[in-house]
């Protein structure tokens, strides 16, 4: 009985190690850049002309004030800011970062036409309660407003990425999580990314995921890992390791295979990719509620036109979840092409190709490999794959 109970304690424990033996403990960096994809809030600062110039900084000589308390995530609605406009026309933005009700000159920051219309600016706002240092956060006016007493409209992005580093088979691994001061970090949610080809960058089209209460499995160069956990108290991480068969994603670079798989099409009709061997395929993701994918339509008509005969073939790939409204915008655009229906296709886009913005392209070579895989209709490569020079 002993020995059966000292048998069982060691299999346990060599199950422990196991188990411990999976697992990679990684660090994250103390400062949060900012997101490369923004998610803008939109907010109002309202008239201020009888704020006490006193409290702005000496050189500047203000025209039209306005504040507020702009409630952005994570801010709590507890900065202020004043936006103001000087006699020579350049605006400026200021936050009371230090909480002392004046603003210091290292509290100004200018707001640059960075295109025309657009006025952007960036400030730091340190994170006393998290063991991070400082989240950017960039404020925009697109419009502004020359109406005297009207409030202003300011658009901010606290959107951010952790970063970090973990040593994955002996190699330093870089890795992005979407922080959300709400809600903290999860392994689960939000935009979570691994540099797959360990270049130290981030391919937006192959290397990230938004997660959707999902544990994601990511390519470390040879290794697959998805996220345990986090301790942004202490800036750590932990990677749970995978063998290759949890790794479902189809990488969206050139030279890689798309495996075949099965559709079916608005008639009803059922088909394979594998159908179309020996031809270029343009995968079009794409969705009636997408004004950019509608927009697209009668490139992609002219391209069926004068490629068709040529070897191209269109292949819509649709994602929207009222299949009736996918088969009405195909017959209001007069659609040649086959398209494919979402319930057979879902997860494909959602798993595997990992879709995330719309409409997404990607151009297939007669083997099945990617040639390209691009945000807009990729009319050059389709041209050059089809041995004809883009003009």
């Amino acid at each position: 009985m002993i020995f059966l109970r000292l048998a069982n304690a060691f299999v346990c424990a060599l199950g422990l190690l196991a188990a411990q033996s999976q697992l990679i403990e990684g660090t994250l960096d103390r400062e949060v850049s900012r997101d490369a994809t923004p998610s803008w809030v939109v907010s109002n600062l309202n008239p201020a002309d009888g704020l006490d110039a006193g409290l702005l900084p000496s050189p500047i000589s203000p025209a039209r004030i306005w504040r507020g308390n702009p409630f952005w995530r994570g801010s709590g609605g507890e900065l202020t800011l004043v936006l103001v406009l000087d006699q020579s026309g350049r605006y400026s933005l200021m936050a009371d970062l230090n909480h002392n009700g004046r603003f210091e000159s290292e509290e100004v920051v200018a707001l640059r036409e960075s295109t025309p219309g657009y006025h952007d600016g960036q400030i730091i706002i340190s994170l006393p309660r998290l063991a991070f240092v400082n989240q950017p956060v960039l404020f925009r006016i697109l419009h502004v407003n020359t109406r005297e007493g009207a409030p202003q409209v300011l658009h901010i992005n606290s959107s951010g990425m952790i970063t970090g580093t973990a040593s994955v088979a002996g190699q330093p691994v870089r890795v992005w999580i979407d922080y959300n001061a709400d809600r903290g970090l999860d392994p689960r949610n939000g935009l979570l990314a691994v540099d797959g080809d360990g270049d130290g960058t981030i391919s937006a089209r192959w290397e990230t995921a938004l997660a959707n209460d999902e544990r994601v499995v990511f390519r470390a160069g040879s290794r697959y890992v998805s996220f345990e956990s986090f301790d942004a108290a202490n800036r750590r991480f932990t990677l749970r390791l995978h063998p290759v068969s949890d790794y479902l994603r189809i990488e969206t670079r050139p030279g890689v295979e798309v495996p075949d798989f099965a559709f079916i099409d608005f008639e009803g009709k059922p088909h394979r990719l594998s159908e179309y061997s020996g031809k270029h395929v343009l995968l079009n993701f794409w969705a009636s509620w997408c004004g950019p994918c509608v927009a697209s339509i009668p490139k992609l008509k002219k391209l069926d036109a004068e490629w068709t005969s040529r070897g191209l073939v269109i292949l819509g790939m649709n994602y929207d979840e009222r299949p009736e409204a996918a088969l009405d915008a195909a017959r209001k655009h007069e659609l040649s092409w086959t398209n494919a229906r979402i319930q057979e296709i879902k997860n494909l886009i959602e798993r595997q190709f990992r879709i995330a913005s719309w409409p997404t392209y990607i151009l297939i070579g007669p083997d099945r490999r990617i040639v390209a895989s691009r945000g807009f209709l990729p009319e050059t490569d389709i041209k050059s794959a089809l041995g004809e020079s883009a003009h």
